[in-house]
């Protein structure tokens, strides 16, 4: 899926991080691509080679998915805390050697992509955040709607065991129906070997242990970071670009512009594409070409 790019396992020392990287001169600007959950890096498939014609692509496989590290859960969940996530990557990028880099994020990989931008404002020329809306407004605002659609949430992020032993025992048909929720009602658009790793990966009791910490790391730890840096009023200073899946839960729910106007410190961009919360994965085309004219745009002027 990946021709041309080379596996780098690097460690952070704390846990060993996967990520593919593309070939190409050291002199190009590199962007970092972050995926969501049920999915590891192969969510880029279809992206990063086309980026990779004029950007150094590196794709990470986060913290307690694909191919990296899946350490036991803290009791405070910090090491599944945004904070530590987005620390990896610059672990990544650090031994890669670039100092500054776009990033690139949709779901899961969102999210760390927004605490990076403001953890690491000297390090991130140029942000993406695909399909989210900040964890605390999620939360603040939950109402039925949120609640049902994005009842994984507040499944997963229940106390270590009932999950992970329910999970245990269908975990091909949990992939499945995440994937075919959010706006889809079938896995038509995934390619075949995305999706076998996918499903592949959440075999992995590991696997599905640390991903639950993800989500117990958010309706915790990450909560309490992200209203902390609210009240200090730390805001994401890079240009920013906002893609929203057009028939995606986040789309009926929130208004772009106004739920994320309090979180970036100055003017940003949203594009609506035709798709469903699976952006990487369903529209491909379309992200590439609004990931490319932003890029365009914001890094290489």
């Amino acid at each position: 899926m990946f021709s041309g790019f080379r596996e780098r396992i690097v460690d952070t020392g704390e846990v060993h991080i996967r990520a593919l990287v593309s070939g190409g001169s050291d002199k190009m600007p590199s962007v970092v691509l972050l995926h969501g959950y049920p999915q590891t890096s192969a969510a880029w498939h279809a992206v990063a080679p086309v980026l990779a014609q004029k950007y150094r692509v590196v794709c990470v496989d986060l913290r307690g998915y694909g191919q990296s590290s899946k350490p036991l859960g803290l009791p405070n969940h910090e090491n599944y805390s945004k904070r530590a996530m987005a620390n990896d990557v610059v672990a990544v990028m650090n031994e890669i050697g670039d100092e500054t880099f776009s990033v690139v994020g949709h779901d899961r990989g969102a999210r760390v992509a927004h605490r990076l931008a403001q953890d690491h404002p000297h390090r991130v020329s140029a942000l993406c955040l695909i399909d989210i809306a900040p964890t605390v407004e999620v939360f603040e605002r939950v109402n039925a709607a949120i609640a049902n659609g994005y009842f994984h949430w507040w499944f997963l992020s229940q106390p270590a065991g009932l999950p992970e032993s329910l999970l245990r025992t269908a975990p091909h048909d949990w992939v499945t129906n995440l994937l075919t929720g959010f706006g889809r009602t079938s896995l038509r658009g995934f390619a075949r070997d995305a999706l076998a790793e996918y499903q592949s990966t959440f075999a992995d009791p590991a696997c599905i242990h640390s991903t639950c910490e993800d989500y117990r790391a958010s309706a915790t730890i990450d909560l309490h970071d992200d209203r902390q840096a609210r009240s200090a009023g730390v805001r994401v200073t890079c240009p920013t670009h906002l893609i929203w899946g057009k028939r995606g839960l986040m789309k009926r729910e929130f208004v772009v512009d106004e739920v994320w106007a309090p979180y970036i410190d100055g003017s940003f961009t949203v594009e609506e594409l035709d798709a469903g919360h699976f952006i990487p994965d369903e529209s491909p085309d379309l992200l590439t070409a609004s990931l490319a004219a932003f890029l365009e745009k914001h890094i290489e002027s």
